[in-house]
């Protein structure tokens, strides 16, 4: 019996009902980074935490937890309400680029020494580990009924099941899986990697629908909308594809490469940055720049949306919060390290750490 795969819509609809958890990178299986919770600046920090090493990990907030990992090796999870420790558990080696998918009780976290590792939400303890290769592993896994994908630097993309990280499939790609996160829609997971291929699976199999070539290095996260998938590449083109065939509908040039993640909202405004230092947002459907807003760093982290305001992170530290319809800004808050990760937003609170260890969580005012 093959599985039946959530369309892109339905998904994001399930995933944005007010006071929405952020169970995943970028909220959704779609990686739409989009709450329907309205967020509203100014924010005033509502509590921080000290990691003991750097934060490159995008958090998850469920349950009233907030989980991320660390350069210290350990997976954390913090009181969303006060900040304060519920537990922490090392795994064998550093979390650099991996947030955690939250499902079921489970904490799933992918860490440099090649493992997929899974935990229990409620205490941390350490449920099953995967290991398939020996070449690090950066990727945010992907949850999408009862199985996780990801990639690994093995140049190679993976499933397995979520219950006890038994495999299902693995697809060898032309480059490696660094940084790249998965994303479905249209019943197919795409997954970018560093020969600068966006490449289309059937999830059931694992067996490669379609491959479209950049001019560049994929180390960037697709997000999906309807029938389209939107990616940025280091040839600093943000492209559309029909996600049906993988057929280009248009392509947006910025000054330099795209890792930002594009964010996306219902009304089809989509929100990312560039290492040109600046913030855009296009039309989806024509792919024409409503407003770009100039940051004064390279962005690397991706954008999220709460409501009508998109919130973005510059390497600086700086945290913006954009109006969704104009582009100026609204409020900013400097962090003391730079940002690399990508904040989650839930029951009132938007959090995110720093490359420092700083976690912070802010609060409207």
């Amino acid at each position: 019996m093959r599985r039946r795969w959530i369309t892109p819509l339905l998904a994001l609809a399930l995933a944005t009902p007010a006071q929405a958890e952020w169970a995943q990178f970028k909220a959704d299986a779609g990686r739409s980074g989009y709450t329907a919770e309205e967020l509203r600046p100014p924010l005033a920090q509502a509590w921080a935490y000290k990691s003991a090493k750097g934060i490159y990990s995008s958090p998850a907030i469920v349950q009233g937890l907030v989980v991320f990992g660390g350069e210290d090796h350990r997976v954390t999870a913090l009181s969303l309400a006060d900040g304060k420790l519920r537990w922490q558990t090392e795994v064998g080696e550093r979390i650099y680029g991996s947030g955690p998918a939250v499902k079921d009780g489970h904490v799933f976290i992918c860490s440099v020494d090649g493992c997929l590792n899974a935990l229990n939400l409620a205490d941390g303890h350490p449920l099953w580990t995967r290991c398939p290769s020996a070449k690090p592993a950066f990727s945010s896994p992907l949850y999408a009924d009862g199985a996780l994908f990801f990639g690994d630097d093995d140049k190679a993309v993976m499933a397995v099941k979520a219950l006890d990280g038994s495999p299902l499939w693995r697809s060898p790609v032309s480059g490696k899986v660094h940084d790249n996160a998965g994303a479905l829609g249209q019943g197919l997971v795409f997954l970018g990697n560093q020969s600068g291929c966006l490449c289309a699976f059937h999830p059931q199999d694992g067996s490669l629908a379609w491959s479209f070539k950049t001019g560049g290095l994929l180390n960037t996260t697709p997000a999906c909308a309807g029938d389209k998938v939107y990616f940025g590449s280091r040839d600093g083109n943000l492209y559309c594809l029909d996600a049906g065939p993988g057929r280009e509908v248009w392509r947006f040039r910025t000054g330099k490469g795209i890792i930002s993640s594009p964010a996306l909202h219902p009304s089809g405004r989509l929100v990312f940055g560039s290492g040109d230092k600046n913030v855009y947002c296009l039309d989806s459907t024509s792919g024409r720049q409503l407003w770009l807003f100039k940051a004064k760093d390279y962005v690397v982290s991706s954008p999220v949306i709460a409501g009508q305001v998109a919130y973005v992170a510059s390497f600086d530290g700086v945290l913006h919060a954009l109006a969704l319809a104009t582009g100026l800004e609204q409020w900013h808050v400097e962090f003391p390290g730079g940002i690399y990760a990508t904040p989650a937003i839930s029951q009132g609170c938007l959090v995110l750490g720093d490359r420092k260890g700083n976690f912070l969580c802010f609060k409207a005012q």
